[in-house]
């Protein structure tokens, strides 16, 4: 569970210097207001910012409610996983696939490196060549057909279509109905005219449901 957090601590940074063009490396997690150096219990994951109130500790300036969501979505997901399957191999590839969450659901883009890596994750838990060289045809028909009609996402094709690989046929159904019910749900909800809808996230969801609820 702590090293869930830390992670999740670790995926919300990363995620964040990529968007804002700084370095994952240098310099230490510090207040992007007053400069402050975090110590090491300023970073422990949810607890640290409920006791300062999500403040910065010197300058009492609101730190970004994103990093307390990011820990606590990825404690709560991968301490369901393991409650519920007692297996841990799937947790990489979630993590994985939360980071490509926060970056379809904040910039409405997700790079490259992380669709690479996400693939990369997959031999973790399995590998089947036949279903490989099946998954690799369907995607380029569907490649094909959405770049004629752009009815979805490339990046949200590459994700299902890695789920493909990682998934027996009935969760990926699974994946992909309770992706849909709760991406129909959130567009209900917020009420909101927009051209695009972040799936990514939703398609995490439905994996985590998915995962949850396997026989």
């Amino acid at each position: 569970m702590i090293v869930s957090g830390v992670i999740g601590s670790f995926i919300a940074l990363v995620e964040y210097r990529i968007s804002n063009n700084q370095s994952i490396v240098f310099p230490r997690s510090h207040c992007d207001n007053c400069g402050y150096i975090l110590k090491w219990f300023d970073l422990i994951p949810i607890i640290s910012y409920i006791f300062l109130l999500g403040k910065c500790r010197k300058c009492k300036f609101k730190i970004n409610r994103s990093f307390f969501l990011i820990e606590l979505l990825t404690i709560v997901s991968t301490t369901m996983i393991y409650i519920f399957t007692l297996n841990i191999k799937y947790i990489p590839f979630l993590f994985i696939l939360i980071f490509l969450s926060v970056q379809d659901f904040k910039n409405k883009f997700v790079s490259l490196s992380s669709i690479l890596l996400l693939l990369l994750s997959t031999l973790l838990i399995s590998f089947n060549i036949k279903k490989v060289i099946i998954v690799m045809v369907i995607y380029l028909f569907i490649f094909c057909f959405n770049n004629k009609f752009n009815f979805i996402g490339m990046a949200d094709i590459d994700v299902l279509s890695i789920c493909a690989l990682v998934f027996n046929i009935n969760q990926l159904i699974n994946i992909t109905l309770l992706s849909s019910s709760t991406c129909l749900i959130y567009f209900i909800l917020i009420k909101r005219k927009t051209k695009t809808i972040p799936f990514i996230p939703f398609i995490f969801i439905g994996t985590v449901i998915s995962i949850c609820i396997q026989k």
